[in-house]
């Protein structure tokens, strides 16, 4: 097999190209940062490195044909591309938005392996705050939180469709709830004139976003649906709430055939219909809000009823979008052992036409290994092919070092710890719940413990890792201590240990997140002033 060497003399060009000139210089950066030499094209070159963009059964390949490297975009998305050369022929691993593993290689040998690759899901979104950042959700391969490009409604859109507004002069548009018409609830959908405003307005919204793929057409995030007289039959008919919103939503798919039409099946609308079925370019998101999240959807008893859901929509649909929940959203902070979930459950959605996929986890600062499982999670909704552990194992050690040996002993701890007390994770637990079992006071000691070995390794061992920006010191220490968060939070949440204890964890509390700008401990209500506050009190 032919290696290509890149030395520090230079012997490989880039073929310039001033239509991909940002991913061009993209690509020299990154170049001098692995070998610590500006790279400059030489004339005298041995071999070259063109990017194209040229039609392709695949969307992204990288190929060798005599001296010449080709990367070739057939999506044009050259950007992804040249990320996607750097990652799996240099091992660059992009970890957060500040911070790459770069590795260091006075001469570089590319070995002549073809890449070729399309991924299977066409829109992948994981909800982490640091995928706001769009370089790094770039990197990362996964969509940008706060630029929905392709979207005019991302869900619960009724109320924008039917505002509530017009309950004043129309009440009779909303839904009959026990006898009378109740605000601020979801569309009476049976009612010639809410379907006439509804679709009205979502003309308007089409026309004034011309180059979005997408609409959602979808109820608002409440069970208070119609049971008028027609609205009911038709339910009755399929057996199904979802069968006077899909009745709806299909006259619109049918209005707008160069569209998608996207709409929930979540909470009263997650049972297939008995007899309609969705038009061709309507789309499915399809929420498993009731999945435990102890054990994979597929062999988890506990979550038969979201199983069944998942594969009786497969069998009626080749569109669906995956609502996927991933954390204890009313304590963002705890630990909460799912890693072993997270690739399972992607396999067994794309078994089950799975075309997109929405992995919500935490919309605020941190969270309980929040670096990790966004780096997971973004991994498995581009190959879920790809082995979890051996990821796992990379990021450990790319992002926390030395230390990373005990990061990953608490992790392996804090997993069999779930296993062998047969513990049920809930996204709306908390610590609480767990003191007899992977969060008592016994094993949070031992948690302790491995972290005590870690944070030594981390102050003998600080080094310089590269980041996406400039060459910057990196303490492993703080890694190290910003990980233990969730554990301080246990023993805070589980009053363990006396009054010195306590004032001790709050302070190392506080510290780290002041340090990361962590605000919240829930996704409403709970502020972590208002938490530390309580904590104090109960002193």
């Amino acid at each position: 097999m032919k290696l290509y060497q890149i030395n520090e003399g230079w012997n490989v060009k880039i073929r310039e190209n001033i239509e991909y000139a940002t991913e061009i210089d993209i690509l020299k950066d990154y170049l001098s940062k692995i070998t610590k030499t500006i790279f400059q094209n030489e004339n005298h070159a041995t071999f070259e490195i063109v990017i194209t963009c040229e039609k392709d059964e695949y969307d992204y390949s990288v190929t060798f044909k005599e001296n010449t490297i080709c990367l070739n975009s057939s999506n044009g998305d050259i950007e992804t591309l040249v990320y996607i050369f750097l990652e799996e022929y240099f091992n660059i691993k992009y970890l957060t938005p500040t911070v790459d593993f770069i590795p260091y290689y006075p001469v570089l040998e590319i070995v002549q392996k073809e890449y070729k690759f399309t991924p299977t899901l066409k829109y992948r979104k994981v909800y982490y705050k640091c995928f706001e950042d769009e370089v790094f959700a770039k990197k990362s391969r996964v969509a940008c939180n706060l630029i929905d490009r392709e979207w005019i409604f991302w869900s619960h859109s009724f109320k924008e469709l039917l505002p509530y507004e017009l309950f004043c002069t129309n009440p009779e548009y909303f839904a009959l709830i026990e006898g009378e018409r109740v605000k601020n609830a979801q569309p009476c959908l049976s009612n010639k004139s809410v379907r006439e405003t509804m679709i009205k307005n979502i003309d308007r919204y089409i026309l004034e976003n011309p180059t979005k793929k997408y609409i959602s057409i979808s109820q608002n995030d409440d069970n208070l649906y119609c049971r008028c007289e027609k609205c009911a039959a038709i339910d009755l008919e399929n057996e199904s709430q979802m069968g006077s919103v899909l009745t709806f939503v299909n006259e619109v798919a049918l209005l707008y055939p160069n569209m998608t039409i996207s709409t929930l099946a979540y909470w009263y609308t997650r049972k297939v219909p008995k007899i309609i079925r969705p038009e061709s370019n309507v789309h499915i998101m399809l929420c498993n809000i009731e999945a435990k999240l102890h054990e994979p959807i597929e062999t988890c008893k506990m979550n038969i009823e979201s199983k069944e859901e998942l594969q009786a929509w497969s069998l009626i649909t080749k569109n669906m979008l995956i609502w996927d929940y991933n954390i204890q959203f009313r304590n963002l902070l705890s630990p909460f052992p799912n890693l072993d979930v997270l690739f399972p459950n992607m396999r067994f959605y794309l078994k089950n036409n799975t075309k997109s996929i929405f992995r919500q986890a935490n919309r605020e600062a941190g969270g309980d290994m929040h670096e990790l499982k966004a780096y997971l999670l973004a991994k498995s909704t581009w190959d879920a092919t790809l082995d979890e552990n051996t990821i796992i194992k990379d990021f450990c050690y790319s992002y926390y070092g030395p230390a990373g040996k005990y990061i990953l002993e608490y992790i392996y701890l804090l997993h069999k710890n779930k296993k062998k007390n047969k513990v049920v994770l809930d996204m709306f637990g908390n610590p609480g719940e767990y003191k007899d079992t992977f969060l008592s006071k016994n094993s949070i000691k031992k948690y302790l413990e491995i972290f005590d070995s870690a944070l030594y390794v981390a102050k003998e061992r600080n080094t310089t890792l590269f980041s996406s920006l400039e060459v910057q010191p990196f303490d492993y220490t703080k890694r190290v201590e910003d990980f233990m968060l969730s554990l301080y939070y246990v023993i805070i949440y589980n009053r363990y240990g006396d009054r010195n204890t306590q004032l001790d964890a709050i302070e190392k509390f506080v510290k780290i997140c002041k340090r990361n700008n962590i605000t919240m401990i829930e996704e409403w209500n709970i502020t972590t002033d208002l938490f530390v506050i309580d904590a104090l009190h109960n002193l």
